[in-house]
């Protein structure tokens, strides 16, 4: 009866001794599936390793060989049958003691799951909470095929942003969103990551690349993706948020700061800057030049540094001139002292000015050398002024973004640091940075902080640009907050010498969250595909198999009786299952039924 039962099921069963090392039992319907006969595999022990796709044999093998406690172990993979076809089989292994010989005996179901109609018309069913993390997102999305490439999904927000529509997007590799001048770097990188070979697993940020839509124009997208099982497929799911306008922005920035940077060192005038504590926060390449000295050697100092001792209450009293009232022009003739103590007379014109986080007011000087009586060249004063309204601006720009940005020296000194900067110290440590502090001593609250923030600044310094992410904890709330740190060496214009540390941080809290819910989403959906396309199908081939023996000509057969008693079980199976699916569907488990 019961070899009967086994034979009528389309899912293939046996039992292994593994102490015997001999079959106890293979139901017939292993030629249905597999394409070989129980005596096949009695003959040859190591026939299910062997007809294993090489592609799937070294994942199948770890799978199984983990430690599966008291349950059953599964795992989905291709084969390829005798007469050379492939399929994907589902297989449920779990190991048990004989009552009677004491032995190990390892029990298999192996289904037959190459038709995903129904599969995935359940799992289809199973999206609604993943289609809102994913179809709804605003952020565009899609996932790939390994090792193809090829595009399975995509959200609608990638089909607006891109302008190709959902056909198309499935018609393409995720080479073909790339420019073709991006091609030659893209196979690189896929190289170096060996992601066609499954060798990139988990959360990958591959930072910003080049997309190009189908209108032809260029797409600055930043790429973060994870893995993820799609359609019985490896797979990779994408998000590639839009960053274009940021880094145009910082382009043009970057532009514009070597333009003014080059225009400024230009000047044969000198130009400098000081804070209304008269502390130099910049100086241009003709003051230095002259002066012999160094930027580290000014800016952060005391105006008095290069000033004659009895030559600093005038200028104080210049300098006060013009801070109370701010705008109007306050001429000064004083003497510097070079970095060799000799004397250079100096005429200047001098306006305050207020900086861009409305904090403080800074003395803008522009001047010449009059130690040979050599003229004004106002022309020139009212071109430095132009550029210094325009550097300005600049600044304003950068110090408007959430954004931080600053930079160090290479004795860890701050050189500059944008309001979102300023800010941020001030909240985590409650002192409020300034050019010219230790930027070491403010990096952190603990001691353990600032060493990791030394080592970050000291790979920079010595040539080395890259990126970091940092985790914080904020003070009053408690709260981690996921930063991106991008650290890039500062160069002298010959390039021949490292002067400090540029750095830009940016808060990806957000997309770590968004991350994290993929993940958790991904997981819940395996669970209701497995139970779904394994948990429920296998009942339901009992309940077809036990109507097929029914004796139906003759209702009073003894052996009907026992099969409704059989039937009567499968079906409470079902229902309990079905339970399962309805439960698996809601994240919360109050909510379970």
């Amino acid at each position: 009866m019961l070899t009967d039962l086994l034979a009528a099921l389309s899912d293939c069963v046996w039992a292994f001794d593994v102490d015997a090392q001999a079959y106890v039992f293979i139901s017939p319907s292993v030629h249905a599936v597999l394409g070989y006969s129980p005596k096949d595999f009695q003959q040859n022990k190591e026939l299910l390793t062997e007809i294993i796709d090489p592609r799937d044999r070294e994942e199948v093998q770890l799978t199984f060989s983990k430690p599966g406690g008291d349950g059953w172990t599964e795992h989905t993979y291709r084969i390829v049958t005798k007469s050379g076809k492939g399929k994907w089989i589902s297989h449920q292994k779990r190991q048990i003691t004989d009552e009677k010989t004491g032995h190990a005996v390892s029990l298999n179901v192996i289904k037959d799951v190459s038709d995903q109609k129904m599969v995935n018309y359940k799992m289809h069913e199973a999206l609604g909470d993943f289609n809102i993390l994913f179809n709804d997102n605003p952020t565009p999305m899609w996932i790939y095929e390994l090792p193809s490439l090829r595009i399975l999904k995509v959200n609608e927000s990638a089909i607006q942003h891109y302008g190709y529509s959902e056909r198309e997007f499935l018609n393409m590799t995720i080479r073909d969103v790339r420019p073709r001048f991006d091609i030659a770097k893209f196979n690189e990188y896929l190289y170096q990551k060996a992601i066609p070979e499954f060798r990139l697993d988990g959360f990958n940020n591959a930072g910003v690349w080049r997309h190009q839509n189908k209108a032809g124009e260029i797409v600055y997208a930043e790429i973060t993706g994870h893995e993820i099982r799609y359609d019985n497929k490896r797979c990779r799911v994408i998000i590639a948020a839009n960053v274009t306008r940021q880094v145009l922005q910082q382009e043009e920035m970057k532009r514009r700061e070597q333009f003014l940077t080059s225009l400024i060192d230009s000047q044969t005038n000198f130009l400098f800057r000081i804070d209304a504590k008269g502390i130099f926060t910049f100086a241009n390449k003709q003051f230095l030049k002259v002066l012999g000295y160094k930027k580290t050697d000014l800016v952060g100092k005391h105006f008095s540094t290069i000033a004659f001792e009895e030559d600093i209450a005038g200028c104080e009293q210049a300098l006060a001139s013009c801070l109370k009232t701010p705008g109007k022009v306050v001429n000064l003739q004083c003497r510097q002292k070079d970095k060799d103590g000799n004397t250079l007379k100096t005429k200047w014109e001098l306006v305050s000015i207020i900086n861009e986080q409305g904090l403080a007011i800074e003395i803008q000087g522009v001047g010449q050398d009059t130690s040979q009586n050599a003229p004004v060249d106002k022309d020139a004063l009212k071109a430095n002024e132009a550029m210094m309204w325009t550097k300005n601006n600049l600044e304003a720009l950068i110090n408007n973004t959430v954004d931080l940005t600053w930079s160090i020296d290479r004795e860890g000194k701050y050189v500059y640091m944008n309001s979102a900067y300023r800010k941020r110290i001030v909240d985590s440590t409650g002192a409020e940075p300034k050019e010219g502090d230790d930027a070491y001593i403010q990096s952190g609250a603990t001691e353990e902080v600032r060493k990791e923030w030394r080592s970050y600044y000291k790979r920079a310094l010595s040539g080395e640009r890259y990126v970091v992410h940092h985790d914080t904890t904020e003070p009053v709330t408690q709260k981690v907050r996921h930063f991106e740190v991008s650290f890039n060496p500062m160069y002298r214009d010959s390039k021949d010498e490292i002067i400090g540390v540029g750095c830009f941080a940016r808060d990806i809290t957000d997309i770590m969250d968004t991350e994290a819910a993929l993940i958790k989403q991904n997981e819940q959906l395996r669970n209701i595909a497995s139970l779904s396309s394994h948990e429920l199908r296998r009942p339901v081939a009992s309940m077809l198999g036990l109507m097929n023996i029914m004796d139906r000509e003759n209702f009073d057969n003894p052996d009907n009786a026992q099969i409704i008693e059989h039937m009567f079980t499968v079906t409470k199976e079902i229902d309990e299952v079905i339970h399962q699916i309805v439960n698996n569907t809601f994240i919360d488990n109050k909510f379970s039924l």
